[in-house]
């Protein structure tokens, strides 16, 4: 998995989301991933979704979109880093 870890983090911090019954990638690849990122330094906020898999994720009534909107504001108007988006040390 090392050859997905950025080489310079992005300069800004990166909401990756997922339903927890995804079934064409399994939320435990993507949370290696996610450990892989971090350590590189790169601020990540992981969230994950029960109920929801591959398409359902982003359908119109998803809870996704209660989070991405206020994320995606804060992030624009210069918010701190929001909980749960770390970057672990190496």
């Amino acid at each position: 998995m090392a050859r997905h870890a950025p080489r310079h983090p992005i300069p800004t911090p990166v909401l990756i989301a997922q339903g927890e019954d995804d079934d064409l990638v399994l939320p435990e690849v993507t949370a290696a991933f996610v450990a892989e990122w971090r350590q590189a330094g790169q601020d990540t906020d992981f969230r994950t979704y029960a109920g929801r898999g591959r398409g359902s994720i982003v359908a119109p009534d998803s809870p996704l979109y209660s989070d991405l909107l206020p994320w995606t504001r804060d992030r624009f108007a210069g918010a701190s880093r929001p909980p749960g988006c770390t970057a672990e040390a190496a």
